[in-house]
């Protein structure tokens, strides 16, 4: 296993301007992607209509939604832990982390209000859900990969440590 670092050091403005756009796309399609997806699935069932969509079409504007909204997803649940891996002192992550929590909060409170959103229910709190996994597991790996690296030792084996000292507490604990 490798030794965990500190920090990486392998971004350039282009790659953080890059993850930043990635984001903002993903926090644009959390809030349009439930209203769309009525558009992307229904069919019209009027089959002598002459504004009856292709089943070919249906399959394809399906396919978009889909990939759009697992890539959305994927960015929702790494992007925060990447941007604050790359960040060179714990403290800083902050900027991060709080940010990150008040837009989870800002569209948990759209889909909650929202009458474009309420017709889904809570399936429009997983956007929101996603965001804040993402920070808070981000946040979290990022403070165990740094301390990791403080021992010096690789992540795995940090928590290993921390494991079998959980271990040790609780066997301790059983004898007094």
């Amino acid at each position: 296993m490798d030794i965990a670092v500190t920090y990486e050091t392998d971004w350039t403005a282009a790659h953080a301007i890059g993850v930043g756009i990635l984001t903002a796309a993903s926090l644009v399609w959390a809030l349009v992607a439930l209203p769309l997806a009525g558009w992307a699935f229904v069919e019209n069932h009027y089959h002598r209509s002459p504004n009856r969509r292709s089943t070919l079409g249906n399959w394809v504007r399906g396919i978009i939604w889909i990939a759009a909204s697992l890539t959305a997803t994927l960015t929702l649940l790494s992007a925060p832990g990447a941007i604050m891996r790359h960040l060179p002192h714990h403290s800083s992550v902050a900027w991060v982390v709080v940010p990150g929590l008040l837009i989870a909060g800002a569209l948990a409170w759209i889909a909650l209000s929202s009458p474009i959103q309420q017709p889904a229910g809570y399936w429009s709190l997983i956007p929101a859900g996603l965001l804040t996994v993402g920070v808070l597991v981000g946040w979290g790996l990022d403070a165990l990969t740094r301390a990791a690296a403080a021992l010096p030792m690789s992540l795995g084996g940090f928590v290993l440590l921390l494991l079998a000292g959980l271990v040790w507490l609780i066997l301790y604990a059983r004898r007094a």
